[in-house]
């Protein structure tokens, strides 16, 4: 029951705060205006109509309920939006219940409780009780009315004529009926934006999720979901693929020397100059630490050579420039092209790399006989 509780309360929350966020209260407080002005010009007209049937009470009653939406047009302006979604429901129901009794079932008036229910869930209320209480009350109340009139004749019946009780109960069901289609319009308006924010919320956590928050280049995870369907690829269809392993040559002295904003800057430039170069067919990650890595689709051994050369020599004759220094920046690749299984073409590509670094760094460094 408490989860249940719970689901309903986001159901009439979110509907509302949606509304509200996409309008903004500016407009959500001018849309509510223009309903309590509506309610206050179709009481004006009840009051002329019971006026004229001789119905004294009900006129005199519709006057009240003209200037009480006067008072709630007031409220709404001062952004009391709770009080005035509460006296909207409070004064329909209560006109609704002395119309019935005054001049009975059949008007149509009875019908506009199961519009205060769908509007209950719609306007701001502090407390999710009070749409509980609201909607159990217009339930209650149809059925009171309903009892009530099957025991008790109306008090003014006798004096409103057939086809005036036609054109009311007609223009009751109108009344009724726009409600509730613009409700459905604003759940729909709530429902899509609530849909759009949830789209727009999970792209942003699968980008937290897939990408490095620094150098803007794919998450290890990522890049190894890649090598399975590379590896994938290569046994149903024959297609060659290549894993580079990049490290930056002495980048803890640059840290060191320079600090981390001078490291953080290398990572970046070296990342947009690697991604540059490649296809986007392509895969860039960052592996660890100034490691990054590089899965070449659908490419040779040859090829692949060529382009990680390309890209060792841009990153050496790149002018590294951070707060007035230059630095002399590159790097050392390892690259594995055999037709092992993923987690031996790693191995391979990070002994090749280690092999590089140990003999004298910025190179690449293969195997062609393996």
């Amino acid at each position: 029951m408490k989860n249940k509780k719970s689901n309903i309360a986001l159901f009439s929350d979110r509907n509302t705060k949606s509304v509200m966020s996409i309008w903004g209260e500016k407009k959500y407080s001018t849309v509510l205006v223009g309903l309590c002005l509506l309610c206050a010009v179709t009481h004006a007209g009840y009051m002329l109509f019971f006026a004229f049937a001789n119905v004294n009470f009900m006129a005199v009653f519709n006057i009240f309920s003209t200037l009480f939406y006067c008072l709630l047009i007031y409220l709404t302006r001062i952004h009391k939006h709770y009080l005035v979604g509460l006296g909207l429901c409070i004064e329909i129901m209560l006109h609704v219940g002395m119309a019935v009794i005054n001049i009975g079932w059949g008007y149509g008036f009875e019908l506009q409780l199961f519009a205060v229910i769908a509007i209950s869930f719609f306007l701001p209320y502090k407390k999710l009780s009070s749409v509980y209480y609201i909607s159990l009350f217009a339930i209650a109340e149809f059925f009171l009315l309903y009892a009530e009139t099957n025991i008790f004749d109306p008090i003014y019946n006798s004096y409103i004529s057939a086809s005036a009780r036609t054109i009311m109960y007609l223009f009751n069901c109108c009344l009724t009926i726009i409600p509730l289609f613009l409700e459905s319009f604003l759940f729909r308006v709530s429902s899509d934006h609530s849909t759009q924010v949830l789209t727009d919320e999970n792209k942003d956590l699968s980008v937290l999720a897939t990408v490095d928050p620094l150098t803007n280049l794919y998450n290890r995870r990522y890049i190894e979901s890649k090598f399975e369907i590379a590896y994938r690829r290569r046994e149903n269809e024959d297609e060659p693929f290549c894993i580079v392993i990049g490290d930056i040559d002495d980048f803890k002295v640059v840290n060191d020397t320079y600090g981390h904003d001078c490291g953080d800057y290398v990572l970046k430039t070296v990342s947009g100059i690697i991604t540059s170069s490649l296809r986007a067919t392509d895969c860039i990650a960052r592996w660890g630490g100034e490691e990054i890595m590089i899965l070449l689709n659908s490419t040779d051994v040859g090829n692949a050579i060529q382009t990680i050369e390309r890209i060792r020599i841009d990153i050496s004759e790149y002018d590294f420039e951070h707060n007035g220094t230059h630095l002399n920046i590159t790097m050392t690749f390892g690259l594995s092209w055999s037709r092992s299984d993923v987690a031996t073409m790693l191995k391979q590509a990070d002994e090749h790399l280690y092999y590089g670094k140990k003999n004298g760094k910025n190179q690449v460094v293969y195997d062609i006989g393996n």
